[in-house]
Order: structure tokens, then C-alpha cells, then sequence
């Protein structure tokens, strides 16, 4: 950048969390041309902070007295015009600072220390069978500003048609980005992928990397180096060089939306304004798909490459455990009888068992035994859940107390545990069956990448009996012998406040069906309350499609999503008065009473 008499103004969005009613936006002048995108820092107020450069052009007249100079260029064109375009999208659409959404959009930068060269397996070559190559051309022929969705139950390997794809699309000079719902699903996908792909042209992203080499494969999709990007949502923000298409696979997975910090996203719909930008194509695949995928078919929003597979009905496959008669026996353990005695012929016949529960920790929730106060996480208001060690843990945020804190309403120091989780399953098996080989993944065992990898080639390689997890391991269990799956607490899905949560259940249990379909002794166990409930009735006898039907139509019936869009509104004070008020004057407008319920939460400091 040479420098010249003349001086240039630059547009630069801060990376700081400002008021949405003001433009983002702020000006600052500069010696020399700055590139867009570039990384600056800047004097905002009595603080020094870095911001992107979004305009720079030549400033007529004189310099006023109000404008100040950057202080340097941290980095030249460090953002691409589609990654600023796509942060203002996701800041309108979801009401987030743009300073704040640019954040996902900037990884740590870091030199990655020398790592050893990966290993080079003798490449396998990849031919398409008659039923792949007539997908692959329904593909190329679909317009590509349309969605598309492949259902992958009908497939015998689906990750197969996923490298045909990024095959095709790599021999066009364009990259390929497969999202994947959880760090879990990279692993089993990376190991395919390196089969046909050389190491220098797959990257594979997600948040546990090393800020070293995260850079490192940063740079690589930058330069057009990696034609094969394989990453959870966070991939989305890449700098890609030429964007050919963007595969969304378990499309109908909720970690696909951001619920825990903002902007609120989802992957799916980013994915879309991505498509959008670059002129990419995008394809959905899922062997379960969602309701809003049947709705998006039918309203021809989504094009299926095939007519989606209509599965026989469910509830014959199944076994259901009525817990209630389990108590009337005296067993309360987690594990009915019925599971126990299953569980322990699965390991003698030498194959794998599943067991599934939708809580981490040793229980539910916490309750004091002299106020009857539910113990809450004061960071996020979350019930919290006690662990082995004597801690309590929140498994929204992570927030963890001291060992055997008192109850913060009436100091007193025992609590009554209510209900199970991952934890506590784990202690009942290894009681019940200590010869057995057990773990247990969850999202604790995410905190540590190389125990969670370990952990999935022990299963792969047969090393574990028994894996016990939440619902990251019903996607691809690594479990080659798998011939038994329980659903320790049905109706801790089935009574979550979610109106979606008939469906989740549906896919859940579909899905497990259909993992141990191939064993000539497999079984599926569901352990519930309520045999007789709504639920099971509304699947009996009824194919997959109807079921969607039936869920689709409820929600018609009731204006619910993917019909309508749901807001949520939230009012904050530092105090339970003020933001009660803030509620009531905001709730006070005529356009915008019927946001706001009467109820208020107070989330402690």
C-alpha cells in the first residue's frame, strides 16, 4: 500500500456490540488505500478496537476535525465480500449487532505448530453404480437456486453419493462444503473422504480444533487449496474461493440452530443465503426427514431428487417397556428387567448394545429438600444436574459450582435428585454388569476431542459393549455390531414443552429401527410411563409418510411452524421491577401485544 498525499475514507463496522437502531457502520480516514475486508484497529471512544473495512474511497476536500485515522491494518482483505454480505443478512434477519455477528466470521489467529505429515493410503478409486449416476445427473439438471433433497434411507451407503458429488463438483474447479449436525459426524465422514481425497484438498472444521491449525485449514479454503470441506455450522463462515455447493446432511437436526448465544441462526437457512451469494447448489439429505422438509416438497419449495421412501409402520418393531408395572415390582433402576436380561444376551452373543437418554449428568434436575426450590444455575437460570465428583453442573452454559454448594434461597445443604442421566445409566450398567465394556459419550466428552475419537474407534473396533449416550449417538453409532437399542425415558421427550417434540421422538426411534434392521436379533426398547399416551396411538398402523401427514396437519390446525415463524421477545433489567416495566412498555404497543405473555423470569446475576 503506497502511501500518497492523498487521504481515503474508509467505511469500518467494529467489532463491538452496538445498538441496532444506529448504522453500524462508522468512518475513519487513512493514508494509504485500505482493501475491503480488511482486519483495522481503530479508536472507537477512549478504546482501541478492531473492525473490518466494508467501503474505502478517495475523501474530497479536506480532512474534518471529527474524523479520526486508523490506527493500522491488522490484516489486508482478511474478510471476502460474500462473508461481509452474508454477516449483514444473518445481523438483519436475526436482530444481532453486526459487530458481534463478524465475530464467527474471524477465527483466532494463530501459527500452527509443525505437525506430523498425515499418512497417504493408496487412493480408492470411486465409480458410481446406475443408481448413483442417475442421481448425480438429476442433481447437475435442477436449477440451483432451488434446495434439493435426497432421502438417504433408500441408499446402501449414503456418504458414497456425498464424495460423487464433491467429485463432480472438484472436477468444475469448485469447492464442496458437507455440514454435519455434530462433531461426532466429521470423524466416521473424514475417514471415508480420505479414501478418495488427498489430505491437502479436505479440510475438516469444528470448534475443538487448535486455533494453530484451524488457521491453517482457514487459509487452505481460502486459497482454493481445499475443494472438500467437511464441518458443523461453523463453516459457513469460510472464506471460500469458488463455492460450488453446499450439502446439509440429518437436515432435520436441531443443533442446526444456535439456542445458546447470539446471532440465533440457523444452519439450514444460512446455508440457503450462502447459496443465494455464490450460486452454489444446495442439497438436504436425511433417511428421516423432518416435517418442514414434507411441507417444503409439497409447497414445491424443495425439490426431491426421488419420491420420498414410505416406511412400514413402526410400533410392531417395537418393545415397550411399561415402567409403571416396574414399579409395582419394586424395581426402581433406570433399567427395567425386561432391558436387563436383554442387555446381558446381546454381550454374550458377542454383539453391541446402545442404551439413549436425552440428559447428561447423574439426574434431571436438583430440588431442596427444606425450601422445595429447584437448584438453578445463576448464570443462565438453568436447572442444574450433580455429577459423581459432588459438583453440580449446567449443561447450557457449563457453569459449575464448588463441591457440595447450599441452596442460594435458603442455604440449606441436601437436595432431592429427580429423574436420571448419562451418568447415573453408566453407574447402574457397570453395577449390573461389571464384566461388560462400557462408555458413555455425551456432551461432556466433546470438552475433549482426543478422548472423543478414542472413544469412537474403541467402538468401531469392537472394544466397547455397551455405549451409553444423549442423542449425538443415535445419528452413526460407531458400533458395528449394534443389535440392541433402548430408549431408557421416553417421556422425557415426549413431555418436553417443544411442540416438535411427537416428531423428534418419531425420528428417534425410526432411525433405530433402522440401525439394527440388519441383525437377524435385533431389538428396539422403549421405556415409558405412558404405553396407552397420544403418541403411540397416532403412529399405530401407520406408514412414515402418514405420520408426517398427521404431525403436518396438527400444526396447520394450530398456525405452528414450518407455517408460521415463532418470535421470542425478551425484556432485561437489573432488576426484576425494572424489567418488568420494560416488558410492560414495550408489550404496551397495539402492533405488538400479542408477543408478550404476562409471565416474567428472573435470571440471577
Amino acid at each position: 500500500m503506497k502511501k500518497t498525499d492523498t487521504l481515503y475514507r474508509l467505511e469500518v463496522a467494529p467489532l463491538l456490540i452496538l445498538p441496532l437502531t444506529r448504522s453500524p457502520f462508522f468512518s475513519y480516514t487513512s493514508s494509504v488505500p485500505v482493501p475491503f475486508g480488511s482486519l483495522v484497529s481503530v479508536s472507537f471512544g477512549s478504546q482501541t478496537v478492531e473492525g473490518i473495512v466494508s467501503d474505502c474511497q478517495v475523501l474530497p476536500g479536506k480532512k474534518p476535525l471529527w474524523m479520526k485515522s486508523i490506527s493500522r491494518v491488522i490484516e489486508p482483505s482478511f474478510l471476502t465480500p460474500t462473508q461481509l454480505a452474508l454477516a449483514l443478512r444473518i445481523s438483519e434477519e436475526y436482530f444481532t449487532p453486526l459487530g458481534r455477528t463478524l465475530k464467527h466470521f474471524l477465527p483466532k489467529r494463530a501459527k500452527e505448530r509443525s505437525r506430523p505429515n498425515a499418512s497417504s493410503p493408496n487412493r480408492k478409486v470411486l465409480r458410481a453404480t446406475k443408481q448413483e449416476q442417475r442421481l448425480l445427473t438429476l442433481f447437475a439438471q435442477k436449477a440451483s437456486h432451488t434446495p434439493h433433497f435426497l432421502d438417504t434411507s433408500a441408499l446402501p451407503e449414503p456418504k458414497r453419493i456425498l464424495a460423487l458429488i464433491a467429485k463432480a463438483t472438484a472436477s468444475e474447479k469448485k469447492q464442496t462444503l458437507i455440514i454435519v449436525p455434530e462433531i461426532i459426524l466429521t470423524f466416521s465422514l473424514a475417514s471415508f473422504f480420505a479414501s478418495y481425497f488427498a489430505p491437502e484438498h479436505a479440510a475438516v472444521l469444528h470448534s475443538k480444533l487448535s486455533d494453530g491449525h484451524f488457521t491453517t485449514l482457514w487459509e487452505r479454503i481460502r486459497s482454493g487449496e481445499a475443494t472438500v470441506i467437511i464441518a458443523t455450522r461453523q463453516g459457513l463462515f469460510a472464506p471460500f474461493h469458488n463455492l460450488g455447493t453446499i450439502i446439509v446432511t440429518e437436515e432435520q437436526d436441531e443443533s442446526y440452530k444456535q439456542w445458546d448465544m447470539s446471532p440465533r441462526y440457523h444452519g439450514k437457512r444460512v446455508a440457503q443465503w450462502l447459496c443465494d451469494l455464490t450460486a452454489a447448489r444446495l442439497l438436504l439429505t436425511s433417511s428421516t426427514p423432518s416435517v418442514a422438509t414434507l411441507y417444503g416438497i409439497r409447497t414445491k419449495a424443495i425439490v426431491p431428487l426421488e419420491p420420498l421412501v414410505d416406511h412400514e409402520p413402526l410400533l410392531p418393531k417395537l418393545s415397550i417397556v411399561n415402567l409403571k408395572l416396574e414399579r409395582y415390582h419394586k424395581n426402581f433402576s433406570p433399567l427395567s428387567e425386561t432391558l436387563a436380561l436383554a442387555l446381558r444376551d446381546a454381550v454374550d452373543r458377542g454383539e453391541q448394545a446402545l442404551l439413549y437418554i436425552n440428559r447428561q449428568g447423574m439426574n434431571a434436575f436438583s430440588v431442596c429438600e427444606k425450601c422445595k426450590e429447584v437448584f438453578r444455575c445463576k448464570m443462565c437460570d438453568h436447572p442444574l444436574t450433580s455429577t459423581r465428583e459432588g459438583h453440580f453442573r449446567c449443561v447450557s452454559c457449563g457453569y459449575t459450582t464448588s463441591l457440595f454448594p447450599n441452596c442460594p434461597t435458603c442455604g440449606h445443604l441436601t437436595f432431592r435428585h429427580v429423574g436420571f442421566g448419562t451418568e447415573r445409566i453408566e453407574k447402574e450398567v457397570r453395577k449390573l454388569m461389571r464384566t461388560a465394556r462400557v462408555a458413555r459419550l455425551d456432551g461432556t466428552a466433546l470438552k475433549a476431542p482426543k478422548v472423543l475419537q478414542a472413544t469412537v474407534s474403541a467402538g468401531r473396533n469392537h472394544e466397547i459393549d455397551i455405549l451409553i449416550g444423549t442423542q449425538m449417538i443415535l445419528k452413526d453409532p460407531p458400533l458395528p455390531k449394534l443389535s440392541l437399542i433402548a430408549m431408557i425415558d421416553a417421556d422425557s421427550v415426549l413431555l418436553f414443552p417443544d411442540f416438535q417434540a411427537d416428531e423428534r421422538l418419531f425420528r428417534d426411534l425410526s432411525r433405530a429401527v433402522g440401525q439394527v434392521a440388519s441383525q437377524a436379533k435385533g431389538r428396539v426398547f422403549v421405556q415409558t410411563f405412558r404405553p396407552e399416551g397420544a403418541f403411540f396411538q397416532k403412529i399405530a398402523g401407520k406408514k412414515s409418510l402418514a405420520v408426517l401427514e398427521h404431525f403436518l396437519s396438527e400444526r396447520t390446525d394450530l398456525s405452528y411452524p414450518p407455517l408460521y415463524r415463532f418470535l421470542a421477545i425478551s425484556c432485561q433489567g437489573k432488576s426484576e421491577k425494572e424489567a418488568g416495566n420494560r416488558r410492560q412498555k414495550t408489550g404496551n404497543r397495539e402492533e405488538e401485544k400479542s408477543f408478550f405473555p404476562a409471565g416474567l423470569r428472573t435470571i440471577h446475576d
